[in-house]
């Protein structure tokens, strides 16, 4: 998966999820004019699988689905790419009590919600887990949502303008095509002024395309085999290794998951909220997915 960083004066680094895929960026996006400048408005990520058109993560918090939370949302901890260590991030410290029964957090001051939902605050973090450090990281799926809104529009304004401390906001949705994101109208709490204005996530399952969109210009970043990086290489394009592993297996004895009670059809799914019970299903499920990751 991809974890977006928004340095300053830098360009992009994608980090990838499926193995051997490299990333390769348009060498007209990835040419850096003077000052420091983003050469283009809008940069626009060409990435292979689709996330899921609704925002909670609570629903199904898969990676795939998370990439699109990286612009608006964040965690309470990072997970450094080069090390594996958990560094501060919405959380300036924090520490498990000696009888590992709670946390005790410090939060980042200052920070602020999008859409004037006030300063993130310890009202916003419920932590119910031991497993604090990996499940609030950029490693997993445990992002930061404002009580204030849920208190104000309910859990549907999650949906409609979800409110992040992230350096972008939500703009728009093409179901099954993309998600639009802006700059944020004031700088960012820890990075300032991000380079581009917006913020385009696009999605193409078949190679061919991919490389037909890089090669138009339609796009400023995308995945490819790594059979195809020479000949790339050689037109100009510039490849940006990852840094991370290549897949996390998982495996779920039991396949327990967590739904909504459809009472017409009495079945649990993915819509409607978080009202239904735990659900068992008999066998067991295999899962592969790509870490997070981070670009700059």
């Amino acid at each position: 998966m991809v974890r977006m960083r928004f340095w300053k004066f830098t360009m992009v680094l994608l980090v990838v999820s499926a193995l051997l895929l490299l990333m390769l960026a348009g060498a007209e996006a990835q040419s850096q004019p003077a000052a420091g400048k983003a050469k283009v408005d809008r940069l626009v990520m060409g990435l292979i699988e689709k996330y899921r058109d609704y925002w909670r993560p609570w629903i199904i918090g898969t990676p795939d689905h998370m990439i699109q939370h990286d612009p608006v949302f964040e965690w309470l901890f990072e997970v450094d790419p080069e090390t594996g260590v958990y560094k501060p991030w919405l959380a300036a410290s924090w520490e498990m009590a000696k009888d590992g029964r709670s946390w005790r957090l410090k939060l980042q001051k200052g920070v602020q919600f999008h859409h004037g939902y006030g300063e993130f605050t310890a009202k916003d973090v419920v932590t119910v887990c031991a497993d604090l450090d990996f499940y609030y990281s950029s490693a997993s799926t445990v992002v930061m949502f404002s009580k204030a809104q849920w208190d104000k529009e309910g859990e549907m304004g999650y949906e409609t303008k979800p409110a992040g401390t992230g350096p972008y906001i939500f703009k728009e949705r093409q179901l099954d095509r993309y998600v639009l994101f802006e700059r944020a109208p004031t700088p960012h709490w820890k990075w300032g002024v991000v380079d581009w204005k917006e913020l385009q996530m696009t999605w193409t399952l078949e190679e061919p395309t991919r490389l037909a969109q890089l090669s138009a210009g339609e796009t400023h970043l995308t995945e490819v085999n790594k059979d195809l990086v020479d000949g790339l290489v050689a037109k100009g394009h510039k490849l940006i290794r990852s840094r991370q592993v290549a897949q996390q297996i998982q495996l779920f004895f039991g396949g327990m998951y967590f739904g909504t009670e459809d009472k017409a059809t009495k079945r649990y799914t993915e819509d409607g909220g978080t009202t239904g019970k735990l659900v068992r299903r008999p066998s067991a499920t295999l899962k592969t997915a790509g870490p997070r990751g981070s670009s700059i």
